[in-house]
């Protein structure tokens, strides 16, 4: 007889996310990761595919990451009915407000709360980053041109320092 705990449950017991849930998923993502165009950042994370990479990124990591994933979504999807009194899911409310029910979540002073918001953060981070067109985008002003507009920005330049020989 083998037994099973939250950190070996094959990945082959693990439910994809439901059509609800992945309502809930880009909602908390395009919260967090939305366009940008005024910035050059056209896409926002919910203009790719979360249901296959966060069903994917749970498919591939041990049981208490892939439970810790899900259990993030249901807390910010949840969240408005404590945050800001609506009884509604974070899907359901304009961008202005899912923007206000994440920003409480994120200052939250209670550690376990921000740590939801992290997970989305991480987990929407490895999607959003990981796009050829903002990997694009953040790679585009690396140049002579973006070095010149840090010089004139007031930025301390750091500067490596040589090696000292020991005495």
């Amino acid at each position: 007889m083998t037994t099973t705990s939250l950190t070996t449950t094959p990945t082959t017991l693990r439910n994809k996310l439901t059509r609800r849930e992945v309502r809930w998923a880009e909602a908390a993502f395009g919260t967090i990761f939305p366009p940008l165009p005024e910035q050059g950042f056209e896409l926002g994370i919910v203009d790719m595919n979360v249901e296959q990479f966060v069903d994917e990124t749970r498919a591939r990591s041990p049981a208490i990451t892939a439970f810790g994933i899900r259990f993030a979504i249901w807390f910010a999807a949840l969240s408005p009915l404590f945050v800001i009194g609506r009884f509604a899911t974070l899907a359901g409310l304009s961008q202005d407000d899912r923007e206000r029910v994440m920003s409480a979540l994120m200052m939250s002073p209670i550690y376990l709360v921000r740590q939801m918001v992290l997970i989305l953060k991480a987990t929407g981070a490895l999607l959003y980053g990981g796009h050829p067109a903002i990997r694009a985008r953040c790679h585009a002003g690396t140049g002579e041109a973006a070095t010149k507009a840090l010089a004139s920005s007031g930025l301390v330049k750091l500067h490596a320092r040589a090696p000292t020989r020991a005495a």
